[in-house]
């Protein structure tokens, strides 16, 4: 018989240790979301578009930004 899709997902979460994964991630990670337009945000669009490491970039403005107003 066929497993169905719920039940491979779980076959699956025991063999990778997914839920070791999803436990660290609730516990030491938070997700921040942005939200752009399309139109009036091209310009940060094209501009993110162009850099291979989105996440490092921002975090390394943010740092900078940190830096220079904390003095």
């Amino acid at each position: 018989m066929a497993k169905t899709k719920a039940e491979i997902q779980r076959d699956y979460a025991k063999r990778s240790g997914y839920k070791d994964q999803q436990k660290y991630a609730a516990t030491h990670t938070k997700q921040i979301g942005i939200v752009l337009n399309t139109t009036t945000d091209a310009d940060i669009l094209q501009w993110l578009s162009e850099k291979p490491n989105k996440q490092g970039y921002i975090k390394d403005l943010i740092r900078a930004d940190i830096a220079r107003t904390s003095k």
